[in-house]
């Protein structure tokens, strides 16, 4: 049976050690806000424009999709076609996407007493191409991630990974959890 003490103690127990020193594209701790052009009121401004390519991408679907040839699909189907997509634009540099259902993922991270982490991918959003080829195809990220969690990733073009999305409530992308 998972015991969820005895997984946080084994991640905590591997020695991870904090960084030595900050990113290079991390920003300043503190960020001002409401003055015209800080990155907070920046940051405002994308996730405006975020939410408003998010709804008219997604009215595009829906008034284009009696006119698609291809069928919505799910479970395994979906994650096989996520990862296909997401190695033809980002390469096979990245995490180990378990090509199940977001259900069957749960039950094999649950077996296996590994955390499950859930992506997100919204190929719409500014900072998805970036994340992807900066963050999610380095060797550290990948070694991190492969072995401590059970990795489950879903494009919001999926059915699956949109109920998933709205159960945990995203509000932003890229999503990780």
């Amino acid at each position: 049976e998972w015991n969820l003490d005895r997984a946080v103690q084994a991640f905590m127990q591997n020695g991870l050690a904090a960084p030595t020193s900050p990113s290079p594209n991390a920003g300043p701790n503190v960020i001002p806000s409401g003055i015209p052009g800080t990155p907070r009121e920046t940051e405002a401004n994308h996730q405006n424009l975020s939410l408003v390519q998010r709804i008219f991408g997604g009215l595009l679907k829906v008034i284009t999709a009696p006119f698609s040839t291809e069928a919505p699909v799910f479970g395994s189907e979906a994650a096989l076609r996520f990862v296909n997509s997401f190695e033809r634009e980002y390469g096979t540099e990245h995490p180990n996407f378990v090509q199940d259902s977001f259900k069957q993922a749960a039950t094999a991270a649950s077996r296996q007493h590994k955390f499950l982490l859930v992506y997100l991918h919204s190929p719409l959003h500014q900072d998805t191409d970036n994340f992807c080829r900066h963050t999610l195809a380095t060797p550290t990220c990948q070694t991190f991630m492969n072995e401590r969690f059970i990795v489950w990733a879903g494009s919001l073009e999926h059915s699956e990974a949109c109920m998933v999305s709205d159960s945990i409530q995203t509000s932003s992308f890229p999503f990780i959890a």
